[in-house]
């Protein structure tokens, strides 16, 4: 086997989902930028999902949620904190009541944040039990996000792959 392959023998998170979270992104924020959803700053361009939230908080009903999107209301990701020489797991901030767009998208992208920069394998703060549930969700909001603007909607089923 090679190198590169044998963290995905025994990381107990589903290679399909963790590549299918990540592609997803990849295409949303893809779909964002060419929807006017970014903007240039020096040499980088960022994608602007706060302003994708606040434009289309109106039109967002939670209702339409999956029980998995729930999981990431009832149990928020975590972010990664270096204690001195330690790594550490901090809570988000709790959701609002009702939960909003934007807490939800930062949520997702916490989620996307730890598993594409490594945050979710460190040995000593792992947490399995939670990964599937986590990703899973993150697709649902996806799903629903991704609907609430048609030339998103579009050019997401657009891009090239």
């Amino acid at each position: 086997m090679d190198e590169l392959e044998i963290p995905f023998r025994s990381d107990g998170v589903r290679a399909d989902l963790s590549c299918l979270v990540l592609r997803a992104f990849s295409r949303f924020e893809a779909a964002l930028k060419q929807a006017n959803y970014a903007v240039q700053q020096g040499d980088r361009l960022i994608v602007e999902y706060r302003r994708f939230a606040a434009d289309h908080e109106t039109t967002f009903k939670p209702g339409e949620l999956s029980r998995s999107a729930g999981y990431l209301v009832s149990h928020p990701p975590k972010r990664q904190r270096k204690q001195g020489d330690k790594l550490k797991w901090c809570p988000m901030e709790p959701p609002p009541s009702p939960v909003t767009l934007r807490w939800l998208l930062d949520s997702a992208y916490q989620v996307r944040n730890n598993l594409f920069h490594g945050g979710k394998w460190a040995p000593e703060i792992r947490d399995p039990s939670r990964d599937e549930q986590l990703l899973n969700g993150t697709l649902d909001v996806l799903r629903v996000v991704i609907r609430l603007n048609p030339t998103v909607e579009s050019k997401y089923g657009d891009i090239i792959t």
